[in-house]
């Protein structure tokens, strides 16, 4: 007797392959795509605390009264230090797309002697971090 695998087993084993890959693989994409909003927004968050730092360390110059407001651009927060710059980048990058968040605004606003900070996000951005 010969051994061995006949076609019939061989493709049966294939087609289970292929079915068990076209379950798998959306569910991977998806988890990945997740995983890129969620670094994102981790991204923001950060970028909002050291914006909060650069206010507080600016408080006499930036802000004159309760209720008003300034924005600060990604850039300035990184060059002076209040944000590092990603590894192996020339500035802070969206982890979605590397794209550039160094052009973005965070506004910088008091309210009840506490500075806050709100990254401003892209219209098609607003839903994403809540």
């Amino acid at each position: 007797m010969k051994k061995g695998f006949t076609l019939i087993e061989i493709l049966a084993v294939i087609g289970i392959l292929g079915i068990l890959m076209a379950i798998a693989v959306p569910s991977i994409l998806t988890i990945s795509e997740k995983m890129k909003i969620d670094m994102y927004c981790d991204k923001v968050e950060f970028v909002e605390k050291g914006a909060q730092l650069w206010g507080q360390d600016n408080y006499d110059q930036v802000f004159n009264s309760e209720g008003q407001s300034t924005v600060v651009k990604v850039s300035e927060l990184v060059r002076t230090n209040y944000l590092k710059k990603d590894d192996n980048a020339d500035g802070v990058l969206d982890p979605r797309d590397n794209s550039s968040l160094m052009d973005r605004d965070v506004r910088i606003f008091i309210k009840n002697t506490r500075i806050y900070a709100n990254y401003v996000f892209n219209s098609d951005e607003e839903e994403l971090c809540k």
